[in-house]
C-alpha cells in the first residue's frame, strides 16, 4: 500500500486574483466566487467538502475592497476558513495550503479506519 495521499485541491476566484501566485509561493516557498463556489459544491454530490477562503492581496491595504469582518462572514455562510495573506510578499501562503492537507488527511484516516472495521 502506498503512502502517498492523492487530493484535488481547486484555487477557483476572478482574474488577476493572484491565483497562480498563491499556487507558486506555496509550492516554491517563496464576486464571482460564490457562483463558482456553489457551481463545484453542485458537482460534489453530497460529498464533505473541505475548502478555504483566501482574501489575497492583504498588502494592498489602500485598496482593500472587503474587509476582513466581511470575508469571515462570507466563508462561515458558505461553510468555508477565512485565511488572508499576500502572495507578493509570501505572507500567510502556507496556512490555507496546511489546513486543507491536515483536513484531507484526517477524512483519509477516518474512511481508512472505517474500512478496516468492515474488513
Amino acid at each position: 500500500m502506498s503512502n502517498i495521499i492523492r487530493a484535488k485541491c481547486l484555487v477557483i476566484g476572478d482574474s488577476t486574483a493572484g491565483k497562480t501566485s498563491l499556487v507558486q509561493k506555496f509550492i516554491s516557498e517563496g464576486n464571482q466566487f460564490p457562483k463558482n463556489y456553489n457551481m463545484i459544491k453542485s458537482h460534489a454530490k453530497g460529498e464533505d467538502l473541505k475548502g478555504v477562503l483566501f482574501a489575497n492581496k492583504a498588502d494592498l491595504t489602500t485598496r482593500r475592497l472587503i474587509s476582513p469582518k466581511a470575508g469571515r462572514e462570507l466563508a462561515q455562510k458558505l461553510g468555508l476558513v477565512y485565511f488572508e495573506g499576500s502572495a507578493k510578499d509570501h505572507s500567510g501562503v502556507e496556512d490555507p495550503f496546511f489546513f486543507l492537507v491536515n483536513e484531507w488527511f484526517k477524512i483519509y484516516t477516518d474512511k481508512t479506519q472505517a474500512l478496516k472495521l468492515l474488513a
